[in-house]
This record gives structure tokens, C-alpha cells and sequence, in this order.
């Protein structure tokens, strides 16, 4: 079995993909799909990697924000996808984040759509194919604390955060030995506090306000409010995102790896940070900046034991400790087998944890080149280093993608 894992150049966004060449078949699986960056890049990228009508066996979908979803309607019209696994969120969240869409000015109608009435919403996109598809199967992901919060059950059934989903998605290929395990965390802390900002200031209630913006949008009144929520939204700390489904993808059977891994690559022009270029006690803003822009064209030769895992965190927030030793707690199983690590959020301070870090795991940050963010923070990056670790960044430039290959 081949395993070729991609992480795409899209920019402001997340578009990851692996795909499994095993007994003269291909599994497809992509976690998020979007960018705030270009659109256009997503599109090219998925044309490029998926001819027209390829199968794509499983989509995971961390979170609902543009960024990681506004590529999604292209992928669905454009290849077969079979399966989608997304992240259950209570209804109250949906019209929060619904407004926080709003306020930042990322409003995704496919976003909207899916969050009301997933199949509905996919079956709007199949049904402009050409040809005939069948609909995807949708498993809810169940939080961390499995609530069962959808009043309306619009999709093919619900799975408990932690399930190892690979039965699902190769059930027609014998001895495929790889799991994929999802988590749906519910990190409500940061949207409580858009919450209790927006009743503390605003007068109306969540589901009012949301009426208002959406059907009297370009009344004066609604401008004007929007302009006060938009201070409101800045005294928020960090990115209001209720839910972050997470996912492994890799082996954990020791045996398996020992006897049939035959060969391993890593290659990439992308933007790599190399530690052993800088001084790890006094690495600077500057010296940080200066190797952000020395580009370094790298094979990556590894002495494997058992680390072929990747990782795919999205919008997770590991800033509070008890959120981290959440996520090591879930994957405890898994933690030993993961070699790359998608740092949450783009690099963002706010959700980052240098708990994550280890000297001999890969970072790869997917961050567009001059987003206004200031992703990824310079402070993440500094913490990453001085552990002698290996961080990549993976931009809307071509030569910034970052990919391996394995051979088992």
C-alpha cells in the first residue's frame, strides 16, 4: 500500500488531503476544504489532485467557518464524494455562529444551508451534477460529552467521538489497516462570551438579533448595529468557535509497521524554519521574519518506529491546559503514533499550547502570505523552534505544498 498525504497550498484556509493506493484501488480522504485567501486556488487544487467523477471516500469537516467549508459545494459537484463526517453543534451555537459570520464579514451560505439541514443541503449541490450520484452517507460526530442535541435528525446516523470510522469508509477492501479516528470537542468558552457580551450590550435575544441582520440587513438601523456588535466582537479573546472535530489518520499496530514498511519520503519547497540555522537562545521577531523568507528545497529522511500518524486539529483551542490534556486524554491511544501535527487555528496564539510541541514530530502551519491576522504568531513559531522541532508553512504559492509518501 502506497499513502500519499498532502497538505495544499490554499492559503488563509485548510485543505488536507490523503489518498491510499491499495491492491490496485485508491481510497480518497480529505479533511476541510476552503480558503479565505482565493477561492480559485481550492478549485485548482482539487482539479489537479481529483480528476473529474474521482471517488472521494470520506470528507471530514472540523468546523463550519468559510475558510475551512467554502470549497466544499466545488468538491461535491466535482468528485463523488461517499461519506461526510461533521461535528454535531447544539442549536443555540449554530445561530451564535451564525452572527459571528456576520460580524466578520465570512457569511457561507453552504455553511448556513449545512448547519440547518445537512442531506437537504447536499442534495441541493448533487442535484446540479451532471449525471447521476448517488447522495453521500452524513454521520454526526457526537461531542466529547455525547450529547444528542439535533432536534431535526437530517442526515444517515451518529457516531461517539473517539470511533474509528476506517470500517466505514473501506468496507470493500480486506485487511485495509489504517484507522481514522474523529473527535468532536465542545469548546463553548469563547462563544458564552460572545454570548454574554451581545445580552449585557444588545437588548434583543440571540435568535432576535440574528432575524434582524439577516432580513433588515441594509436598513440603517441594522448597519448601525452591526457596526456597535463589531466593537462587542473585539473584546472577544481570540476566535468564538463553539466545536473543533479533530482526527487521526495512521497505524497503530506495531506489527503491521515493522514487517511492511518498506519506504518513506518527505518533500517539500515550502517555507521551512530550520532550528539548526538560528540561535535557539536568542531567537528574535527579526530572526524569525529572516527565516520565514530563506526557502529551503528538503528530502526528509526519518528513522521510523512507528509514526506514520497525522494529527488534523482545525480550529481546536488548545491555549487552556485543560482543553490540551483533553485532546491527549481522548487520543492517548493514538499519541505515540503521531509524527505530524496541523497547528491549530493557522498559527494563531490564542489556540496554540506548547504542550504540543516534541523535537522529533512535524508542524505544518497553513496560513495565507499576508493575511491580516498576523498568522502564524511569531510566538508560536518561537515556541516550536526552541524545542528544535520542524515547522512548515504552507501558503497560496505553489511551491509552498508540503506532501509525503509511504510505502507499505
Amino acid at each position: 500500500m502506497k499513502v500519499i498525504r498532502t497538505f495544499h497550498p490554499i492559503g488563509q484556509g485548510a485543505f488536507y488531503s490523503e489518498s491510499f493506493h491499495y491492491n490496485e484501488k485508491i481510497i480518497n480522504i480529505i479533511y476541510d476544504c476552503g480558503s479565505l485567501t482565493d477561492l480559485t486556488k481550492v478549485k485548482e487544487e482539487i482539479e489537479k489532485t481529483f480528476p473529474k467523477d474521482t471517488n472521494i471516500d470520506a470528507l471530514f469537516i472540523s468546523h463550519f467557518d468559510s475558510d475551512h467549508v467554502n470549497g466544499i459545494p466545488f468538491l461535491i459537484t466535482h468528485c463523488n464524494v461517499k461519506n461526510i463526517f461533521f461535528p454535531i453543534i447544539s442549536e443555540e451555537d449554530k445561530i451564535l455562529l451564525r452572527i459571528k459570520a456576520i460580524l466578520e464579514d465570512t457569511v457561507n451560505y453552504f455553511a448556513n444551508d449545512f448547519l440547518e439541514k445537512p442531506q437537504q443541503a447536499i442534495t441541493n449541490l448533487i442535484n446540479l451534477k451532471s449525471g447521476k450520484n448517488d447522495i453521500p452517507k452524513l454521520f454526526a460526530v457526537r461531542t466529547n460529552n455525547e450529547d444528542i442535541l439535533h432536534n431535526n435528525q437530517d442526515y444517515t446516523d451518529t457516531i461517539s467521538s473517539g470511533t474509528d470510522v476506517s470500517d466505514i469508509i473501506s468496507s470493500n477492501f480486506k485487511n485495509f489497516n489504517w484507522e481514522f479516528v474523529p473527535y468532536n470537542f465542545k469548546q463553548n468558552e469563547r462563544i458564552k462570551e460572545l454570548k454574554e457580551q451581545l445580552e449585557k450590550e444588545i437588548k434583543y435575544s440571540p435568535e432576535q438579533l440574528l432575524t434582524l441582520l439577516q432580513y433588515k440587513k441594509d436598513s440603517d438601523y441594522a448597519k448601525n448595529m452591526i457596526k456597535e456588535l463589531r466593537n462587542i466582537y473585539k473584546k472577544i479573546s481570540g476566535t468564538p468557535n463553539s466545536n473543533s472535530m479533530t482526527l487521526f489518520s495512521g497505524i497503530t499496530n506495531e506489527l503491521i509497521f515493522k514487517q511492511h514498511l518498506r519506504n518513506y519520503k518527505f518533500n517539500t519547497t515550502s517555507i521551512y524554519i530550520n532550528p539548526d540555522d538560528l540561535c535557539l537562545q536568542n531567537i528574535t521577531d527579526e530572526t524569525i521574519e529572516a527565516s520565514r523568507n530563506n526557502l529551503h528545497s528538503k528530502s526528509f529522511h526519518f528513522k521510523y518506529k512507528k509514526n506514520t500518524g497525522c494529527l488534523y486539529t482545525g480550529d481546536f483551542d488548545a491555549s487552556k491546559e485543560e482543553h490540551f490534556f483533553s485532546l491527549k486524554a481522548k487520543y492517548n491511544n493514538y499519541w505515540d503514533y503521531i509524527q505530524y501535527i496541523q497547528v491549530p487555528h493557522h498559527g494563531a496564539k490564542n489556540n496554540f499550547n506548547d504542550k504540543f510541541i516534541h523535537s522529533n514530530k512535524i508542524y505544518i502551519i497553513s496560513a495565507g502570505s499576508k493575511n491580516q491576522y498576523n498568522h502564524p504568531h511569531d510566538e508560536v513559531l518561537k515556541k516550536i523552534l526552541v524545542k528544535n522541532a520542524h515547522v512548515f508553512i504552507v501558503n497560496e504559492d505553489q511551491w509552498s505544498i508540503v506532501s509525503c509518501c509511504i510505502q507499505l
